[in-house]
């Protein structure tokens, strides 16, 4: 069987850059035969594609259906091909899209949503996209709360609820791998892209005048961003920064997380962050925002971590307005912090809970369920 995985870009460490990577490489270890087509050149990969990879120039995806040189450049890519995956974000009438429309009558054309506004991945004209998704094979989703929006919006039928796959085995290997630089003795761990929608800042904040400041514990944040500059600046301005150490992008960060005291994800959204499932894999409870999709359907309060329910969940219903947070939130991240921190007894019942939490996401049953799919 041959499968086709369509996507934007994968020069980035983003989430679905590592989906991509994990599913292709199961996918290929069992005999399928996997191709990516991509906007990225394959030197540029952050994040290994296991298969054959071939370029799209961007001028040739474009809105022009009359593109003779891309339809016959995609044409061929396409020929064999018994599944499509497309992770793109994308418009329906864009070039590829159409293409894929007339190909959904006899190839198994799957779209994938990675983002709780699902205008990004599907297009704000519903009727229209409505038109092109209806002849879909599947519209995947990674919760139930995204797939209910989709299905108000777009009037779908035809979508299926599959969250992101997580290698537990894998993730166990790499945390286990000895840490050569100098860590402190006691640490929380963030992991995440340094922009605004990653909430860094709200954890700055609530890390000032937190027991785990007042008592010299770190914060370590691994990842890189164009915000960098100015989180530092307010790491320094809060006089936080002899207690916070930003680490860059780091090849390995599961072995930095397994020896923290637990992690945290303070984002303004998410659709189903892989740092979750990555940490609970490491047996480090999490402590995350309630946010509008994802956490809630890994975060157990209290059993697996700390979900954290905003003041503002009024204001974080509406999409528009979710990357608002006021400053009760900030208290009730930092609280959440501190009571974990402090009961030791929760922490180690948190961390004993983990593993078992996240093994509905294992690799092999998220695959078994793709490989359903492929069969239906």
């Amino acid at each position: 069987m041959k499968i086709v995985f369509l996507s934007n870009q994968m020069d980035s460490v983003g989430g679905v850059q590592r989906v991509i990577s994990t599913l292709s490489k199961a996918l290929y270890e069992l005999g399928y035969i996997t191709l990516l087509l991509s906007k990225s050149h394959e030197k540029g990969f952050k994040i290994p594609f296991h298969g054959d990879v071939k370029k799209l120039k961007r001028n040739e995806i474009d809105r022009n259906t009359k593109n003779f040189l891309f339809n016959l450049k995609a044409r061929k890519h396409l020929v064999g091909a018994d599944v499509v995956i497309d992770f793109r974000t994308q418009q329906s009438d864009d070039a590829l899209s159409v293409l894929l429309a007339e190909y959904a009558k006899k190839i198994k054309v799957i779209h994938t949503i990675h983002n709780p506004h699902v205008e990004m991945y599907l297009g704000e004209n519903y009727e229209k996209s409505n038109e092109y998704l209806k002849k879909l094979h599947a519209v995947i989703c990674l919760t139930s709360a995204m797939e209910e929006e989709v299905r108000r919006k777009y009037g779908l039928t035809n979508t299926k609820v599959l969250a992101n796959p997580v290698s537990i085995n894998a993730i166990s290997k790499l945390a286990k791998e000895p840490v050569k630089a100098y860590l402190p003795r006691h640490y929380v761990v963030c992991c995440a892209r340094l922009e605004e929608l990653k909430g860094i800042d709200l954890l700055l904040k609530s890390f000032k005048g937190s027991v785990l400041e007042q008592e010299g514990a770190s914060l370590l944040i691994l990842g890189e961003g164009k915000e960098k500059a100015s989180l530092e600046a307010l790491a320094l301005q809060l006089n936080i920064s002899n207690q916070v150490i930003f680490m860059g992008s780091v090849n390995n960060p599961h072995k930095y997380v397994s020896k923290s005291l637990f992690s945290i994800l303070p984002s303004r959204y998410e659709a189903f962050p892989c740092v979750i499932q990555e940490s609970l894999a490491c047996s480090v409870p999490v402590v995350s925002f309630d946010c509008v999709s994802g956490p809630r359907f890994m975060i157990r309060h209290k059993f697996n971590g700390m979900l954290v329910t905003p003041f503002s969940r009024e204001e974080l219903k509406n999409y528009a307005s979710n990357r608002v947070v006021r400053e009760d939130d900030i208290l009730a991240l930092r609280h959440a912090m501190d009571e974990l921190y402090l009961d030791k007894k929760l922490r180690k019942t948190c961390s004993g809970n983990c593993l078992q939490s996240v093994e509905e996401f294992d690799l092999p049953n998220i695959l078994s369920e793709w490989e359903l799919l492929f069969s239906v």
